[in-house]
């Protein structure tokens, strides 16, 4: 008697643990990647399928702005590094923040699924994608209007790898 009320119980929490469970698409757990690029995604349950696709959306828009966060602390520790100037390490960090405000506007959402688990929810998946490379680009030509400070960031590694990368993404882009 025992045994079947265990075996009756754990059926049920099973029953219920698994009730409204979905499958993520395969994107959502094995994001693109590609050079130049940044992906993020975000998913969300709610009784309204708007509010899990425009909460989801914003997960991986937080998640997006997070990783951009690390690659402009990489790029300004590599800055700091590789010029000596203190000036142009000012600017320099002042041209990022001034991308990250920009850039996080530009993101494009390339994907997106909403599932519906039971009649009373939606799940929404969302994937973001981030064009590093044409910020980048905004962030140089605005760089460039300083002559003297992009003397010295040329010297720097970084700014060749960058003008590398940009001249990759116009000619991908036929420009």
């Amino acid at each position: 008697k025992m045994k079947i009320k265990y075996l009756l119980i754990t059926a049920l929490i099973l029953i219920i643990g698994c009730a409204g469970t979905v499958k993520a698409p395969k994107w959502y757990n094995k994001p693109p990647e590609k050079r130049g690029h940044l992906y993020a995604v975000g998913t969300e349950i709610s009784d309204r399928r708007q509010s899990a696709v425009s909460q989801a959306r914003d997960e991986a828009a937080a998640d997006l702005a997070a990783k951009l966060q690390t690659e402009v602390e990489r790029q300004n520790e590599r800055v700091l590094e590789e010029v000596a100037d203190k000036t142009v390490v000012n600017v320099w960090t002042s041209a990022q923040k001034t991308l990250v405000a920009q850039t996080l506007k530009d993101y494009k959402e390339v994907k997106s699924e909403v599932k519906q688990p039971n009649r009373k929810t939606f799940e929404a998946f969302v994937l973001l994608e981030l064009n590093l490379t044409a910020a980048q680009e905004r962030m140089l030509s605005d760089l460039e209007k300083d002559a003297k400070i992009m003397e010295k960031l040329r010297k720097s590694d970084l700014i060749q790898a960058m003008e590398k990368d940009i001249e990759a993404y116009r000619k991908r882009r036929g420009y």
